[in-house]
């Protein structure tokens, strides 16, 4: 099953997974709308890395403005889209190759060391 993911930056990664983190900022924009895996970056070597995390649905994506900054964890406004992030789900964790940008991954392979719940989380 192929499903979209996107790679943050640690600790920000864990913060989405836990719901702290609600809106993930990026430098573009994107007409994307839907389910992502969300999956912590290789670096900095913080935290759990090189790992998918959750799913969230990427609802929505304003101008970032001094209004969002608790909402995207950070003390000012440096980034121009804020990507809003709903429906935080926790899935087992299973290893990720990052990407830059939205990209595939396909569960299946992870299937063998995460459980046939993972898929049910998915869908």
């Amino acid at each position: 099953m192929i499903i979209k993911a996107l790679s943050v930056r640690q600790p920000y990664a864990s913060l989405i997974a836990t719901g702290t983190k609600t809106i993930e900022t990026r430098s573009r924009n994107t007409k994307y709308r839907g389910s992502l895996v969300i999956c912590s970056t290789a670096k900095p070597t913080i935290g759990i890395t090189s790992m998918a995390l959750c799913i969230v649905d990427l609802v929505d994506v304003v101008l970032m403005s001094r209004k969002y900054l608790t909402a995207a964890c950070l003390d000012s406004v440096g980034f121009q889209y804020g990507w809003v992030l709903e429906n935080i789900r926790e899935i087992k964790s299973f290893p990720v190759k990052g990407n830059l940008g939205i990209y595939n991954i396909d569960i299946k392979n992870s299937l063998m060391t995460t459980g046939a719940d993972l898929v049910e989380e998915v869908q």
